[in-house]
């Protein structure tokens, strides 16, 4: 069995019996998905101590950057929150692929009140 996806541009019996599982086909090019093990080089470098993950840019996934973020002590009237989930829907999606019309910012999370400051 072979689930193929394919635009029309080549007849799905020319890739039946490639011995691939999967295969999409675009522009009559078979393709089939493949892993490879990532560079040395190309890993993201963390900083020392707190960081973040911040959507730069328009949002998309090329414009995330790593940046620092350390604890810092809260004032009067701050409260602070650690992020237990995060949800992704087709919206979402859309906005970090570029995709959505005019843009827009990442989808729920679910925080959890972790701390906050003493009263005044």
């Amino acid at each position: 069995m072979v689930l193929i996806d394919s635009d029309g541009s080549l007849d799905a019996h020319a890739v039946i019996g490639c011995g691939e599982p999967q295969v999409v086909v675009r522009r009559g090019v078979a393709y089939a998905a493949r892993l490879r093990p990532v560079r040395a080089d190309s890993a993201i470098g963390l900083p020392a101590g707190g960081w973040r993950l911040d959507a730069g840019g328009e949002g998309t996934l090329e414009d995330l950057v790593v940046s620092p973020c350390p604890r810092t002590e809260l004032t009067a009237g701050q409260v602070r929150v650690a992020v237990a989930a995060v949800g992704v829907n087709f919206r979402d999606v859309l906005v970090a692929l570029g995709m959505y019309p005019g843009g827009g910012q990442l989808g729920p999370r679910a925080p959890v009140w972790s701390s906050r400051s003493p009263p005044t």
